[in-house]
């Protein structure tokens, strides 16, 4: 299994690095060709729209992975998944609803512009399922190979965009429906590679009651994650703070995003595999000495992560940016790039605390976050601008990661938290 698990990261990793150069292109599209202007509306969007994803997501991803870890028949998964993909569809509705009310929020976002994003972001969310599936079998490079091929597909579009290819008289807008295509590309790939494994389920409102409350605390934790953690555009644009500092910011969190979207692509597998060797651990101080050495070695490799993006970041701005139309980003960056840490011990964390259940405390823990996030952003950004807004990320990292998530962890496994799932009898029976 260690040997499976080590050859599938390490796969991973190659295949994220390759699709990490393909986005450099499509980053460096988007300053090059998106006027000073639009690209702040496009960051506005993008903030309102991440709030949007992360609570129209329900939680499926991650409910799917805990029923396909734990102990259930297939049975029960399949029917699982057929009911998840019910909610899918309330859930597209909703985030319709959502995304419009949005326009009575900013007047400056037109509606083209909102429901495209919305449009490729719901594509994204429905694709996450599927990495739910390949990380519970350990097979995360699979979900890595098809993400490749979309991103290549962009990448050729983007590049025939400036050969001449156009779909409408805005740049902003053929970005979006390009982005889309890709996206339309990884969702059939993974569909078409894992069929077998999605599908003979039905509908089963029984497994709906039961999984309805984790996914309603993990979707709304989520939107409250949204607020704090993605809407420092938001909160710059209305304390006056000028589009050229709010595109230097995005510039430099949309870097530290990439490396977080390539490390939340691994530690999903890596979750599920180390639920499983804790099960497997006897005693709970066993469990916890485990655990601590799993921190450990995590927090040595991230700090790792953490100075090697430092040292890439000019070279990488230079190629994103290379008119230097906002420089504000290489001086943020330093700040912003330490939220890897947390962000990346605290998403551990949260995976393996809704294998045991522990929805209920994710949420407390966010609702706390956005109260220091909010009141960190009210205060820090009309004194310090942008450097502010990336302070604000960072501290709110760290409380979560380090003063919140790992403390009650160790007290969970301390407890002898009971490692298969309370409803398995229930949905075993259904």
């Amino acid at each position: 299994m260690l040997r499976k698990l080590m050859l599938s990261l390490g796969i991973n990793s190659v295949l994220k690095a390759l699709s990490l150069f393909l986005s450099l292109y499509q980053i460096q599209w988007l300053f090059r060709y998106i006027s000073s202007e639009d690209l702040a509306h496009y960051n506005i969007a993008m903030s309102y729209m991440a709030a949007i994803s992360l609570f129209i997501g329900f939680g499926l991803a991650t409910t799917l992975q805990k029923w396909y870890t734990n102990d259930h028949s297939e049975k029960t998964r399949a029917n699982v998944w057929t009911t998840g993909w019910y909610v899918r569809l309330i859930s597209f509705l909703v985030g319709i609803v959502l995304t419009l009310s949005v326009l009575l929020i900013s007047r400056d976002l037109s509606l083209t512009l909102l429901a495209l994003l919305f449009v490729n972001t719901f594509v994204i969310i429905c694709d996450y399922s599927f990495s739910a599936l390949y990380n519970v079998r350990e097979e995360a490079w699979k979900f890595s190979v098809t993400d490749f091929c979309g991103k290549l597909i962009t990448t050729l579009l983007l590049v025939s965009y400036t050969q001449g290819l156009r779909f409408t008289n805005t740049a902003i807008y053929d970005f979006l429906l390009i982005l889309t295509i890709g996206s339309l590309v990884t969702l059939l790939l993974d569909f078409v590679w894992l069929r077998r494994y999605v599908t003979g389920g039905v509908f089963d409102a029984a497994l709906l009651k039961i999984m309805l409350p984790g996914m309603a605390l993990i979707g709304f934790s989520g939107f409250l994650v949204g607020i704090y953690q993605y809407s420092q555009p938001i909160f710059m644009q209305r304390l006056g703070i000028s589009d050229r500092d709010i595109n230097g910011f995005a510039k430099a969190f949309t870097f530290v995003a990439q490396i977080n979207f390539a490390l939340g692509s691994v530690i999903p597998q890596f979750s599920s595999s180390l639920k499983r060797r804790l099960l497997g651990t006897k005693t709970n101080t066993q469990k916890q000495a485990f655990f601590s050495r799993v921190l450990l070695l995590s927090l040595g490799g991230l700090l790792g992560i953490y100075m090697m993006a430092v040292l890439v970041a000019p070279y990488y701005f230079g190629f994103v940016d290379p008119e230097h139309k906002y420089p504000l980003s290489a001086s943020i960056f330093p700040i912003l790039a330490a939220f890897i840490v947390p962000s990346a011990l605290a998403t551990l964390i949260l995976y393996l605390s809704v294998f045991e259940n522990q929805e209920r405390w994710h949420f407390w823990v966010v609702c706390v976050q956005l109260v220091i996030g909010v009141g960190l952003m009210l205060w820090l950004i009309p004194a310090y601008g942008a450097i502010g807004a990336a302070w604000s990320v960072l501290i709110v990292g760290l409380i979560d990661a380090f003063l919140l998530r790992i403390p009650q962890f160790f007290i969970t496994l301390g407890a002898g938290a009971d490692s298969i799932d309370r409803d398995t009898k229930v949905s075993n029976a259904s």
